[in-house]
């Protein structure tokens, strides 16, 4: 919760309306019950799931793929 107040404040200081958070899925599942709790102030905030977790899962296809 308060790194998502922090994240606003600071976003709305260089004039951009929105967030969007990167996390793994434990950290992705926390952000969405908060949002989902405050929808009214984190109504613009988007959450995906992290890239570098679907790198590694790539980077582990293919070291298996080469043996």
């Amino acid at each position: 919760m308060t790194y998502l107040q922090k994240a606003k404040v600071s976003a709305s200081q260089y004039g951009q309306n929105f967030n969007e958070f990167t996390g793994d899925l434990q950290l992705y599942r926390v952000e969405d019950n908060i949002i989902w709790a405050y929808l009214g102030k984190f109504q613009d905030d988007k959450l995906r799931l992290g890239g570098m977790h679907f790198l590694m899962s790539m980077c582990g296809q293919w070291e298996r793929d080469d043996q």
